[in-house]
């Protein structure tokens, strides 16, 4: 029981706390620290195309393999004696 009263100073440590704010010129201060408009780039019109061309080839591959492995799944696996059959037919 000796340790009770401790507890209940750290228990009560965090009465009377606030919650921190910024100061309201902050943010002002930030911006104006800012470079204006430092080592901006447009991209350019063909290579937003070839980066979108590059994109959507490469959603369809995935798309295509995806369908593709869905089918094979979906077929009977062959037996040994099936690939020999289909292998050494002579008629």
């Amino acid at each position: 029981m000796e340790n009770e009263p401790w507890k209940d100073g750290i228990l009560n440590s965090l009465d009377g706390m606030k919650r921190a704010s910024p100061d309201p010129l902050l943010f002002q201060r930030i911006v104006a620290k800012l470079p204006a408009r430092a080592n901006l780039r447009v991209v350019r019109r063909p290579y937003a195309a070839l980066i979108a061309a590059c994109f959507t080839l490469l959603l369809t591959a995935n798309v295509w393999a995806l369908t593709r492995e869905k089918k094979m799944s979906a077929m009977p696996p062959a037996t040994g004696y099936q690939m020999v059959q289909a292998n050494f037919d002579v008629y």
